[in-house]
């Protein structure tokens, strides 16, 4: 090896090692210019004289996330903060100042930006902290960094700091069960990663008071206009508070391909917010459907395709609902039998062993039905073996499920959880999407219905409309519609999806 190349081999090796020892110190903020956005920009707006909260509204893949790790990261080392290695200390939080042509103001405090101190960051849960921000801030801090609790989805996370700086996580579902944990400490920064409620906010506010603190705010509006952070701090817009943008497409870091593929896949109320940060209130119906598309005239399911069941229990208000799927076609369902009887009030409510007993009658027929008119159609072929049957129902009847499965009839629990229900709506919109979601070309829906076959399920779905938003809601269903055969419908398209079909 020449000398030159030992030489370079040398510095690379010396970059390596003074990278895994400050990593902020060689991080850069995207810049585009005007009118595109920008990250670097954006942080510059934390300078605004007189300003507490800055809120970095964007869509998914801006990076939003990454810029409030960087600024909570340098703020609780602080100004003067250096690091030893082999060829001399590196200051590294200013280093990462002059890398993106940053001012000391970004640091609030003035002077009392110089030394440690403490920050906070804030999510939704301690879950939602360990998946979204904290792997950021980790992989910004420096080496000798000592990490309490960072891992642990059911308490607080600190990551402290060699020089005595420490970040110090915070959860919107403490602060909802006792405001107090919000209380007591003097800190410099603090970060909400996705919507706070407002009164995390201005409880923080108070704790930045003593440090001359600044409070950022890194969301996409998914809550539309129905939150507290947006009826009193956001749309009020005090003098205080500033609000800039960052644009998924303007990053230069990622796919626009595939973030314009991930928009696409969205419900069509959430694609403004999932591409611009823009809020919209979702309104009207909440799914498409045209009988001259959606409808098709009824025909033998043929014995070998799939067939899918979904099963919400309810009451006075049970649904089963049938749909089929050729194996070897394009992944379309067709919607063709529903058991769905309806009582009154002053009648007794259907027991789960009842309903499955009429659906196991009403599937064997339609099967037998369906052999018979294959046979007579192909009389000079064999027999085909019968498709796979899936089944699965409202997870929250287990004794119900229990008692199927004892009947003979194997059903499965539907997996439901937080954002089960946004999920499953917008897995069938797309299903039902007659326009392609990038192209907007026309294109066939994936889900129908053979007409006059399921009547209360397509009367449901056509009726299936968004609820009023109301502050601190998110968006959801009218719950005075009638849903049983959506919820149906929801259940075997979740089912579907798991088992890998698409």
């Amino acid at each position: 090896m020449t000398v030159a190349l030992r030489e370079r081999a040398a510095a690379a090796l010396e970059l390596r090692a003074r990278r895994a020892a400050a990593p902020l110190a060689y991080t850069s903020l995207w810049d585009r210019p005007a009118p595109r956005t920008s990250q670097r920009r954006a942080l510059l707006a934390i300078t605004t004289p007189g300003l507490q909260v800055l809120d970095v509204g964007g869509g998914n893949r801006t990076g939003k996330s990454f810029l409030l790790a960087q600024w909570l990261v340098a703020c609780a080392a602080g100004l003067d903060a250096t690091i030893s290695t082999p060829r001399g200390p590196v200051a590294w939080v200013r280093r990462w100042l002059s890398r993106n042509g940053l001012p000391e103001g970004v640091l609030p405090g003035g002077e009392r930006a110089r030394p440690p101190a403490t920050v906070w960051v804030a999510s939704a849960t301690n879950s939602a902290s360990v998946d979204q921000i904290r792997p950021h801030i980790k992989a910004l801090c420096p080496a000798g960094t000592v990490y309490t609790g960072w891992d642990s989805r059911s308490s607080q996370g600190v990551a402290r700091l060699p020089n005595g700086g420490q970040i110090v996580t915070k959860t919107y579902k403490e602060y909802a069960a006792d405001p107090q944990t919000w209380e007591g400490a003097a800190v410099r920064a603090i970060g909400c990663d996705e919507e706070p409620p407002a009164g995390a906010v201005r409880a923080g506010l108070s704790r930045l008071v003593d440090l001359e603190g600044r409070l950022m705010v890194a969301l996409t509006a998914l809550s539309g206009t129905s939150s507290s952070y947006y009826r009193e701090i956001e749309e009020p817009a005090p003098n205080w508070y500033r609000k800039v943008h960052l644009y998924g497409e303007d990053n230069p870091h990622v796919s626009q391909k595939a973030r314009r593929r991930m928009v696409a896949a969205m419900p069509a109320w959430q694609q403004a917010a999932r591409d611009k940060g823009e809020r919209v209130d979702p309104a009207g119906r909440i799914w498409p459907w045209n009988p001259a598309v959606h409808e098709i005239e009824p025909f033998p399911v043929p014995p070998e395709w799939h067939r899918w069941v979904g099963v919400d229990w309810g009451g006075r208000a049970p649904h089963v609902l049938w749909a089929a799927e050729d194996p070897a076609g394009d992944g379309r369902l067709i919607l063709y039998r529903e058991l769905a009887p309806r009582r009154d009030v002053n009648e007794p409510a259907v027991s789960g062993p009842a309903l499955v007993s009429e659906a196991q009658q009403i599937e064997a027929d339609d099967l037998d039905a369906d052999r018979a008119a294959w046979q007579a159609a192909h009389p000079d072929a064999e027999g085909r073996p019968d498709g796979v049957i899936w089944r699965t129902a409202d997870s929250e009847a287990p004794g119900d499920i229990l008692e199927a499965q004892r009947m003979g009839w194997a059903i499965t629990a539907a997996k439901k959880g937080k954002g089960s229900v946004s999920e499953g709506l917008r897995d069938v919109e797309a299903m039902l999407a007659t326009e392609h979601p990038i192209t907007g070309d026309p294109q066939a829906p994936r889900i129908v219905a053979m007409r006059g076959r399921c009547p209360v399920t397509v009367a449901e779905i056509r009726g299936l409309k968004w609820a009023d938003t109301r502050a601190g809601v998110d968006p959801r269903p009218d719950p005075a519609c009638p849903d049983h055969g959506p919820d149906a419908l929801r259940y075997l398209v979740k089912r579907r999806r798991a088992l890998g079909f698409r």
